[in-house]
C-alpha cells in the first residue's frame, strides 16, 4: 500500500495490493469476520458517507488491543510489517494499538471518531446498534475474546485517539 500510494503508476505495487485485496476477500469468505466488522458497520449506519475501509480504520487499532492477550501472537506474526519487532506478549496490547494507529497515519489515515462526526456522548447509541443490528451478535461471538457491551464501548471510545 505505501508504495502503491507514492506511485500510483507503479503496476507491479498495484498489482499486489490487487492480489493481496483478493486473498483478503477469499479469507473473509472462509473465515467470517468479528468485532472490526460488527463494529464497522453500525458506524457507516449512521454515518453513511463514511466508507467501510476509514471505518475500518478507526475501530481496528482497539479491536487489536481488546484481542491481543489472547491473539497477539498470531497478529504479531501476520501484522508484522505494521507492528515491526513485537512478538505477541499480553503486556504489548497498548503498543501494538500505538504501532497500528502509526501505520494508518503513515498511509494517510488521519481522521478519528470526532473528525466523522461523532461525539463521545454517541458512543452508547453505537453499542446498542451493533448489539441489535441482527446478525452482528454472530460476528462479536466469533472473536477470540469475548466482547461484552462495555468491551465494545472502550473499542468505540479508542477511535477517537485522545
Amino acid at each position: 500500500l505505501p508504495r502503491a500510494l507514492a506511485d500510483p503508476k507503479d503496476l507491479r505495487a498495484r498489482y499486489w495490493l490487487h492480489y493481496a485485496a483478493a486473498i483478503a476477500g477469499m479469507a473473509f469468505d472462509e473465515s467470517l469476520l468479528h468485532i472490526t466488522h460488527a463494529a464497522e458497520h453500525t458506524l457507516s449506519a449512521y454515518v453513511p458517507d463514511l466508507t467501510h475501509g476509514l471505518g475500518l480504520a478507526l475501530i481496528q487499532p482497539g479491536v487489536i488491543r481488546h484481542v491481543w492477550p489472547k491473539a497477539g501472537k498470531v497478529l504479531a506474526s501476520v501484522l508484522e510489517p505494521m507492528l515491526d519487532g513485537l512478538t505477541g506478549e499480553p503486556a504489548e496490547a497498548e503498543e501494538a494499538f500505538r504501532r497500528m494507529r502509526k501505520w494508518h497515519q503513515s498511509v494517510g489515515v488521519t481522521e478519528t471518531m470526532a473528525t466523522i462526526g461523532y461525539t463521545k456522548e454517541d458512543v452508547p447509541k453505537l453499542v446498542k446498534g451493533t448489539e441489535h443490528c441482527p446478525g452482528m451478535d454472530g460476528l462479536l461471538a466469533l472473536s477470540p475474546v469475548k466482547c461484552t457491551p462495555k468491551d465494545l464501548g472502550d473499542i468505540y471510545m479508542s477511535g477517537f485517539f485522545d
